[in-house]
């Protein structure tokens, strides 16, 4: 199968991939808290945060080693949340929402990151 051909800059795909980030963040703050932060136990912010940086550096890098289009993982991770907020709403664990915050903004920083080094002409 030919690998698809990445003609946007990398700042572009910057642009798209925080863009999107934004709107899961902002998702996840007014559809699923009500526009109000959760009291967060430790173990739910760690639970949510390694849950998040693990999700999003496996989209990232398969973002990147695998070619696909600009801002792909960060597409993925804002439609699960759509589809998650929409179906689980308010009741959604905090952990679980932080996980999906952290899986856009990892995906984001992190695919950019690693297309910025692959067309350096580094290995992913």
């Amino acid at each position: 199968m030919a690998r698809w051909r990445d003609t946007d800059s990398p700042t572009r795909t910057l642009a798209w991939a925080v863009g999107i980030a934004l709107l899961v963040t902002g998702y996840v703050h007014v559809g699923v808290w009500g526009g109000v932060l959760p009291a967060f136990a430790p173990a739910d912010v760690a639970v949510g945060a390694l849950g998040g940086l693990a999700g999003g550096a496996v989209l990232a890098f398969a973002e990147a080693h695998e070619g696909l289009p600009a801002a792909t993982g960060a597409w993925l991770v804002l439609l699960l949340t759509l589809c998650v907020g929409f179906v689980a709403g308010a009741a959604l664990a905090p952990a679980a929402a932080l996980a999906l915050v952290v899986a856009a903004w990892a995906t984001a920083l992190g695919g950019a990151l690693l297309r910025a080094r692959t067309r350096a002409g580094g290995r992913t």
